[in-house]
């Protein structure tokens, strides 16, 4: 699909002048910074990063969710990401809770969040912040499925998906009813675990960070926006 209007991730991919990552480090000869992709998907630094290497995977084509659509080659390749990612120097002993908050519906009246391009966020955490998120996110809401992996789940038109990846295996994957939560759900419950004061990307000033993952990105400035 052809980028959407005002897409901050399509603009992102397309390397376009005044992208959100340029803005965020203050640097607008920077238009992208990616840490890793595929024919079909690429790893960015998200803008407002509550820990070291805190990413987002996303879709190089405007779609509205990830997981939920996924099919034999698409899931080759978010293994293949999320194995590179959890083998680089900046993730040791540790593993990565992976959410996205998405819908099957694009037209939907309720917007999730501030972009409906897909998005599936990568935060390196202990085993044991992983395991306080994932009751936290879950413990109240109203459970869909819990499967094997995402290719086995079932996905309401509006939905939380939650697991844990690490080195040798990965956790089932939680699907929560997402029709009532607010935008910004996970990341809000991923901060009260680690203590932080401040969940919203637009609110949290990490410019170090993005710093940080500016130095160590292979690739920027480079247009990876397929159609």
């Amino acid at each position: 699909m052809a980028r959407a209007e005002a897409c901050a991730i399509c603009d992102e991919l397309g390397a376009r002048d005044e992208s959100m990552i340029s803005q965020a480090l203050g640097d607008y000869s920077t238009r992208n910074v990616v840490l890793d992709y595929t024919d079909r998907l690429a790893v960015i630094p998200s803008v407002g990063p509550l820990v070291p290497g805190h990413s987002l995977m996303v879709t190089r084509f405007h779609v509205p969710n990830l997981l939920a659509s996924l099919h034999d080659q698409l899931i080759i390749e978010v293994e293949t990401l999320l194995k590179r990612f959890l083998h680089n120097a900046w993730v040791p002993a540790r593993v990565v809770f992976c959410f996205e908050h998405a819908t099957l519906d694009e037209c939907q009246p309720k917007r999730i969040c501030t972009t409906t391009h897909a998005h599936l966020h990568l935060v390196p955490l202990t085993e044991t912040q992983a395991r306080e998120a994932t009751s936290l996110a879950s413990g109240t809401q109203a459970l869909i499925s819990q499967a094997p992996g995402p290719c086995d789940a079932s996905y309401p038109t509006e939905y939380v998906a939650l697991f844990t990846a690490r080195r040798e295996l990965r956790s089932p994957v939680i699907v929560l009813d997402a029709s009532d939560l607010p935008s910004q759900y996970l990341r809000q419950k991923v901060s009260i675990v680690l203590g932080l004061p401040v969940w919203d990307w637009r609110e949290l000033s990490n410019r170090q960070l993005l710093m940080e993952a500016q130095a160590r990105a292979p690739f920027s400035n480079i247009n990876l926006l397929t159609v």
